[in-house]
């Protein structure tokens, strides 16, 4: 209780304190450098609106950043449209836990939620599984096999190498994907020469075209020249064609060249090479519009073309603009998805539409219909090595008496002379070339792990009638099962892939050879028979299908279930890899029972007639192991 003098002075106070002038009224936003800043963005914003109208009379789904035109992540969109009841949800929960039931004290830190923002995107970043594991599945593998064949000295060693010893062959597979490996060394083996040549130099046309007679042709994978021409002083994507697209291409036509035909890759939702886009990762979605939008900061190769969507709309706006130019009197025709277009009037009824999803078989039906106008010379400008293979192949078929092909960048950039390489080579290799590359590795088979293109090509060589299997396999792909003497011969030439002197006809013969004499480990010795079925297929598939219909406008593709691959999760493709189970659930040797104390009645190793092991729960010592109970 306060007496009057008391409560009198606590009255002064408190008015002396509130009439105490402010020394700062102003609000803590009010400050210059903020004002600064939210006057930048105001402007950024009206600058926005007037480039491409109001952006909120848009009718597109997707999200998209204003001044960027990047497209977000489908999981940023979505937790954008819950942020608000994520936000009532967690407010809700503060008020019962802290205030109402008290069960959690006041001064603990809230946590911070990690809520995907156009600030805070999730990563696209290639990622794949540790293949840490995989050794040691093989020692656990081993030491499972010499705990049984302890117990079963008599059992059979060659029934454990006809299975995997994981369901992924790691002779075919890395991490679940197809493995790769350097598929460009089939140059050195067809011997294709290195350097640039004289008359590389007389070429015009879309990226290196080669000029020896009056008609000259120049097709371009355009793809790789968009990796190639970067947007070193472009600002947007009209300044990118404008700049850099149109005068490379301008740079390339002289007075000998006639045509010019740019094709592009198409990417279709279905693909064999879905998995691996994935695995390598993807950059940011940034829309290209009509050209206005700005080029992204990001790296151009690593970020902007690494998205699918990206490109298919950047090859869409490029092709539309540079076939609005003259190129001085020349017939430009530049594929735009399944359909062509042209830079005057021309009959491509034969081009269009086309199925085609990679520019590297569509570059061969441009071609054909060159040589049916009655061009002569032809020159094609890629990095992809399978667009070389397919030169050799077709040559005799296309009807053109050179056909140059200018491969790679930079320093390693070199003029192959088709024409040269297939009389070399001979009629027989030249058919049997595609079939070869797609069996020891290209973008959608596996390169058999330890043996790369130079060792195949050799052993290729020391394989008799392999020449005529794979010519056969070519023309008639339906004709390979099993038990046929193609799969023979394609055994024979697996072996001596992995070992020359080893004389076995049979991977699974040989597995058990090279790993028991210790010459290979187990992940290092051939796939198994039934593993390698199915990656033949697979090159069959890709060989004898669809590199084989390149010069087709619509190609006929069978269903790949049939032919090597199944449907995965979220209907991607992926390698049927064998039709076996792995070792350790299949293979008889390694069979134990759960038993805890007499081992009968319906003992897995009773009923197999085979004794039990240290694998098994009884761990050898039951009634199942006595030798009159055997016999």
């Amino acid at each position: 209780m306060l007496a009057g003098p008391d409560c009198s002075r606590c009255v002064q106070e408190f008015e002396a304190v509130l009439d105490t002038p402010c020394s700062n009224t102003a609000h803590h936003e009010e400050i210059r450098s903020l004002q600064v800043k939210y006057r930048k963005d105001v402007l950024s914003f009206v600058e926005v609106v007037e480039q491409l109208s109001n952006p909120f009379l848009a009718t597109g789904k997707e999200l998209v950043a204003l001044d960027t035109q990047e497209v977000v992540e489908q999981e940023v969109e979505i937790c954008l449209s819950q942020i608000h009841d994520i936000g009532q949800d967690l407010h809700a929960q503060y008020i019962s836990q802290r205030l109402d039931k008290a069960t959690v004290p006041l001064s603990d830190t809230i946590s911070r939620n990690k809520m995907l923002t156009f600030a805070n995107r999730p990563d696209t970043t290639k990622r794949g599984k540790k293949s840490s594991g995989v050794q040691k599945q093989n020692m656990t593998l081993i030491t499972q096999l010499f705990l049984s064949l302890q117990s079963r000295p008599d059992a059979d060693m060659a029934e454990f190498f006809r299975y995997e010893n994981q369901r992924e062959p790691p002779t075919l597979a890395d991490r679940g994907s197809i493995r790769s490996g350097s598929k460009s060394d089939i140059l050195d083996c067809v011997k294709a020469p290195t350097g640039q040549t004289a008359p590389a130099r007389l070429a015009t046309v879309v990226v290196l075209d080669m000029a020896a007679v009056v008609h000259m042709t120049a097709v371009v994978h355009m793809t790789a020249v968009v990796h190639m021409v970067r947007p070193t002083s472009a600002t947007t994507f009209s300044d990118y064609v404008t700049k850099h697209m149109i005068p490379f291409l301008e740079s390339q036509v002289t007075p000998t060249v006639e045509r010019i035909d740019a094709v592009w890759d198409n990417y279709p939702e279905v693909s064999l090479k879905t998995l691996a886009h994935q695995r390598r990762g993807t950059g940011p979605r940034t829309r290209v519009g009509d050209g206005s939008t700005r080029i992204p900061k990001h790296d151009w190769n690593s970020g902007f073309l690494k998205n699918e969507n990206n490109k298919k709309e950047l090859f869409s706006f490029i092709s539309e603009e540079i076939v609005k130019k003259d190129m001085g009197g020349k017939l430009l025709i530049s594929t735009k998805l399944e359909n062509v277009l042209c830079n005057r009037p021309c009959d491509v009824s034969a081009l269009q539409p086309c199925n085609h999803s990679e520019a590297d078989t569509r570059i061969f039906l441009h071609l054909s219909h060159a040589a049916a106008q009655g061009h002569r010379t032809a020159y094609v400008r890629t990095v992809d090595s399978d667009v070389v293979v397919l030169a050799i192949h077709f040559f005799t078929t296309l009807g053109f008496s050179q056909l140059w092909v200018g491969f790679g960048t930079g320093k390693k950039f070199r003029d192959i002379a088709i024409h040269d390489i297939c009389s070399h080579l001979g009629p027989s290799k030249c058919v049997a070339l595609p079939l070869f590359h797609a069996l020891t590795g290209c973008d959608t088979t596996s390169l058999f792990l330890g043996c790369g293109k130079k060792t195949a090509w050799a052993s290729w060589v020391s394989t008799q009638g392999l020449t005529e299997t794979l010519v056969a396999l070519t023309h008639d792909p339906n004709r390979f099962n099993l038990a046929s003497p193609h799969m023979q011969r394609l055994e024979r030439f697996v072996v001596i892939m992995y070992s020359k002197g080893c004389g076995l006809a049979k991977v699974n013969e040989a597995r058990h050879r090279l790993f028991t004499s210790g010459k290979k480990t187990l992940d290092n010795i051939p796939p198994t028979q039934a593993a390698l079925f199915e990656h033949i297929k697979r090159a069959l598939l890709q060989a004898s299908f669809v590199w084989k219909q390149a010069v087709l406008v619509h190609q006929n593709i069978p269903d790949f279930n049939d032919w090597g691959w199944q449907k995965g999760d979220n209907a991607i493709w992926l390698p049927y890899w064998t039709s076996l189970a792995d070792a350790s659930k299949a293979c008889s040797i390694l069979l134990h029972c759960g038993c805890e104390k007499s081992c009968k009645g319906n003992c897995k190793c009773s009923r197999a007639g085979i004794r039990c092991t240290g694998l098994c729960k009884c761990e050898g010592g039951c009634v199942n192991n006595d030798d009159a109970q055997i016999n």
